[in-house]
């Protein structure tokens, strides 16, 4: 239960960022690096995770390469593998009905 809980805070973080991504590039084109205007309270209260664990997913996805942070400016380095995680998010939900 704690690592299914784990990957869908991982998910949830996943998507969040590429939503924003993608909202940018709709209006910008190519979007890879991101401002953050929320605190990691506020993105746990909108994603429904605490903000402890923000930041644990945060620092996973550093540690794995998928992106680089400072401060509040992220950089998706790796997209496709964020992509990889917020789609297990939706394959989870899809075989839990």
């Amino acid at each position: 239960m704690l690592l299914l809980r784990k990957k869908t805070a991982e998910g949830r973080l996943a998507a969040f960022l590429l939503s924003l991504s993608s909202r940018l590039a709709k209006r910008e084109g190519l979007v890879s690096e991101l401002n953050l205007s929320m605190s990691r309270n506020d993105i746990g209260n909108h994603l429904g995770i605490a903000e402890e664990t923000v930041s644990r997913v945060f620092t996973l996805f550093r540690q794995k390469d998928f992106i680089t942070l400072r401060r509040r400016q992220i950089t998706l380095k790796r997209p496709d593998k964020l992509s990889a995680v917020a789609g297990e998010l939706m394959h989870l939900k899809l075989h839990s009905r």
